[in-house]
């Protein structure tokens, strides 16, 4: 007697199956029997993903529908998206629906293509240039239509919102804005448990005082579907001061001015209106369960003030941080507004990830937190010298400015201590960097016994050290490669 075979098993079965094959297989399993076909037609359409080259694997936050990309799913690059819509024009044309003033997406939501079995959409930044297929050929109009008027049923999207491809206040909006209005209109129509938006992007609101966008993440997406965010933030200001650039040349510390800002000139600085629009986002994204926050201010200087003149903003944007109840996973990169400034993850966070420059405050305060449900932590960081952002009370932690001829003390923190960490709930933990606490290791593992699963307690992922043995910095390797897998 011989067992079921793929054509008697229930098709929900059969699907089941499917799941985890490669499309390639799916198509070659497809063409075996006619009985496959609805099942293999499914599978085939499940997640649709854009973009201008096809990447290898998805990179930021976790998502789980985009963990194993772009195996399981639908890779369509520029050449795929202008034969899909040329298709799509054709059976447009034949069935006879084609009227003037009617749109691409008429009669296209049938058992001719796959539309209907859709679930999962993912668009790279990059298809939204105007040169691409899928602006310039129409498709981004037949899909943004499909999904307003509910013929595309999704049950998540991921959407790269970049401010290069966004329309200032001098032009007309573009297809990025129309298509992602379509996007939120059919997303209020949905409870959050049915529909979930993974956006990364560039910018809040505004980016620069020349570069005045038109839109901003509030008017483009539904805040409320929002549960995981990969968002950069430029903090530089034209009159910022600092080789931050070149601080690197003397040594691997983050440099800054020495010179205090005036109150007025922080009231009015770049770094405050982002600290008020992160603060504002956070508030309206209560379904959030991955973030990402980088700074850029490797490449531009960004000269902080002293963390008094941030405190009331810091203040309410901690606040907007530890109602995020759902957020489970949080990695920071750069520099978080102040160095002394450290985040209090809220009480679900499993994994937090940090590479920041920061002060003896900022470690602390970074002892004193509890972190009641962090189970896996790197930590990667790198000491601030002495400069305008200090406050009175970090003066004596800090040697003086000794320099001549370039050979010299730039003012680097005094060895120190914490005496004792208030994490204990650890079972993966890594970390380097400098200056940091003498006794940090010691306390890591003298509190956390679920490191003692971990085969090398504390060690750095092979990926990074190999980065740092060429000579590199950290940076490549934080900003790109900072997911949810297993860095060994």
């Amino acid at each position: 007697m011989t067992g079921p075979t793929l054509v008697t098993i229930p098709p929900e079965l059969v699907g089941e199956i499917m799941a985890y094959l490669p499309l390639n297989d799916v198509l070659s399993l497809m063409r075996t029997c006619k009985a496959l076909y609805p099942g293999s037609h499914r599978r085939l359409w499940h997640t649709l993903h854009l973009c201008d080259r096809v990447p290898r694997r998805y990179i930021g936050p976790p998502c789980p529908p985009l963990t194993f990309m772009p195996q399981v799913a639908n890779v369509v690059a520029n050449e795929g998206c202008r034969q899909l819509e040329r298709v799509m024009q054709e059976a447009r044309t034949q069935k006879g629906k084609c009227t003037e003033g009617q749109s691409l997406w008429s009669g296209l939501a049938d058992s001719q293509f796959g539309f209907q079995h859709m679930r999962g959409l993912a668009l790279e930044a990059e298809v939204f240039q105007r040169s691409t297929a899928w602006v310039e050929d129409g498709l981004i109009s037949a899909l943004g239509h499909l999904i307003g008027g509910g013929k595309i049923p999704l049950t998540w999207m991921k959407v790269s919102v970049w401010s290069s491809y966004l329309e200032t206040s001098d032009r007309l909006p573009g297809g990025i804005e129309q298509f992602l209005s379509l996007v939120k209109k059919y997303s209020k129509t949905k409870k959050p448990e049915e529909f979930s938006l993974i956006v990364d992007a560039n910018f809040i609101s505004s980016i620069s005082p020349w570069y005045r966008l038109r839109s901003s993440l509030f008017d483009l997406i539904d805040m409320s579907k929002l549960t995981t965010l990969d968002l950069r933030l430029d903090l530089f200001d034209d009159d910022d001061e600092g080789p931050i650039a070149g601080a690197a040349v003397f040594a691997p510390q983050q440099h800054y001015s020495k010179n205090r800002r005036p109150a007025a000139q922080v009231a009015g600085s770049n770094a405050v209106k982002q600290i008020k629009e992160l603060t504002r986002l956070l508030i309206r994204s209560p379904n959030l369960r991955s973030f990402r926050l980088i700074t850029d201010s490797e490449d531009r200087p960004y000269n902080p003030p002293p963390i008094s003149q941030l405190a009331p903003l810091l203040k309410k944007l901690q606040y907007a941080f530890l109602n995020l109840r759902k957020l489970t996973w949080l990695a920071l990169c750069g520099e978080i507004f102040h160095p002394s400034f450290f985040v209090i993850p809220p009480r679900n966070v499993r994994v937090v990830k940090i590479r920041c420059d920061v002060s003896v405050a900022w470690w602390r305060r970074f002892a004193r937190c509890p972190f009641p449900a962090v189970e896996e932590m790197l930590l990667l960081h790198r000491p601030v010298l002495r400069g305008g952002w200090m406050d009175a009370s970090d003066e004596m932690h800090y040697k003086p400015v000794v320099q001549t001829h370039c050979i010299g003390d730039y003012g680097a923190p005094y060895a120190f201590a914490v005496g004792d960490v208030g994490i204990s709930t650890l079972k993966r933990f890594f970390t380097d960097g400098e200056c940091a606490p003498a006794d940090l290791l010691r306390c890591i593992v003298r509190k956390n016994k679920g490191l003692a699963g971990q085969k090398q307690p504390i060690r750095l992922p092979p990926a990074l050290m190999q980065n740092m043995s060429r000579g590199g910095r950290y940076r490549g390797y934080f900003r790109h490669k900072m997911y949810p897998e297993n860095p060994e």
